[in-house]
């Protein structure tokens, strides 16, 4: 026999009720709204203990234990590694937020593709605010290797495409924007510059058909 305890949540005005499993002889041993920690469990007799976090029906733990030390111990164990994946939240949403260096004439590109790599090009036209820039679409040179595969480069200023507005991120130090749900570009750093003109490294196409 088990009973559910249920929980309220709210996500967008709407309230929400989620059920978890919790045997009926297990009490409330620890509780952490700040992490969203909640551990059940019974200490008399055979120590068992379930843990939930977040918002999660399916528990992140279901044991026995030798002592109540060692349940102890694992609820320490669980706490810290939430705490360490707050921080790591935290430290990732500071660097995206993080100001970028991204200057007009910059070039962005872009590597997808299934089966095949699709390779685009972008060129910095607008620096819109702290946080947005306009790019815009720009050709590239192609060699081949076979019908089928390749190496290109950009050609900076030759326009194919209408400008669009994006919001700049940083990820690992290096600027990028998100195009679409499947696209994004990130800062293409030159190899070097000569005479005033940057030197890109070629990168690498293929095409399925």
């Amino acid at each position: 026999m088990y009973e559910s305890d249920i929980d309220e949540f709210i996500f967008e005005g709407l309230k929400m009720q989620i059920s978890r499993y919790v045997p009926a002889d297990y009490f409330l041993l620890d509780k952490n709204e700040a992490l969203g920690l909640e551990v059940y469990g019974r200490t008399i007799g055979k120590i068992c203990a379930i843990c939930y976090t977040g918002k999660r029906q399916k528990s992140d733990w279901h044991f026995s234990f030798l002592s109540l030390a060692s349940l102890e111990e694992r609820v320490r164990q669980t706490i810290t590694g939430l705490q360490q994946a707050q921080q790591r939240k935290k430290e990732k949403i500071l660097e995206r937020n993080a100001p970028h260096n991204l200057a007009v004439g910059d070039v962005l590109v872009s590597s997808w593709g299934w089966e095949q790599t699709n390779i685009e090009y972008f060129q910095v036209t607008q620096l819109v605010s702290k946080s947005f820039i306009e790019v815009t679409p720009i050709g590239q040179t192609k060699t081949y290797d076979n019908s089928m595969s390749g190496d290109c480069l950009p050609v900076i200023g030759k326009f194919i495409g209408e400008p669009i507005k994006r919001k700049v991120s940083m990820l690992g130090g290096k600027p990028y924007i998100k195009l679409d749900s499947y696209r994004s570009a990130h800062f293409e750093e030159p190899m070097q510059t000569i005479d005033g003109v940057k030197m890109y490294r070629p990168l690498g196409w293929s095409s399925y058909a």
